[in-house]
């Protein structure tokens, strides 16, 4: 017959539930701590994102903040250039009437032009007449400083074009609304 000793400690039911447990338990804990790690990481994941993104997006508004003060910028300059040229223009405009009223009755203007003070002025006239008349007009001006006949050519359909060179007065140019340039 043979015995059979047994070495090994006999356990009892509580004791495996007590081991069952603790090993739950470290799992449970492990997979909760695993889930915050992965929590956090997504969370920094999201924060570097969200970084980039604003970097990103305070770029552009500089871009554009840079960009809307070259065209407010421009549009003031765009403004007191029209402002200017208005001024200019309207009195530009004085001038061109002045001399449309000493036009004969056939006469035309084919091209006026005022700057620095000098009026360059190319017209179309019936006769030779009609050139002197306007000619002699022009010289008795106030406004005028000094008139030039440059050039007086035939054309082809029997009038005569003229270019003309006229030196503005400045004082009787600033009477008339205008400014010396």
């Amino acid at each position: 017959m043979t015995i059979e000793i047994n070495l090994i400690p006999h356990k009892t039911r509580q004791q495996r539930w007590g081991r069952l447990v603790l090993l739950i338990g470290t799992l449970l804990l492990a997979l909760i701590l695993a889930s915050l790690v992965f929590l956090y990481m997504n969370k920094v994941h999201e924060r570097n994102q969200t970084e980039k993104t604003l970097n990103m997006v305070e770029e552009k508004l500089k871009v554009l903040q840079t960009q809307e003060t070259k065209q407010t910028d421009q549009a003031l300059q765009l403004q007191q250039e029209v402002k200017q040229l208005q001024e200019s223009s309207s009195h530009s405009e004085a001038l061109l009437m002045t001399f449309v009223g000493l036009l004969p009755k056939n006469g035309t203007f084919t091209h006026f032009e005022y700057q620095n003070g000098v009026i360059t002025l190319n017209g179309e006239f019936k006769g030779l007449d009609e050139v002197a008349g306007f000619y002699h007009a022009v010289q008795n001006q106030k406004l005028v400083r000094h008139a030039e006949l440059n050039q007086v050519s035939e054309i082809s359909s029997g009038g005569y074009a003229t270019d003309f060179i006229i030196e503005i007065d400045p004082t009787a140019y600033q009477l008339l609304g205008g400014k010396n340039n």
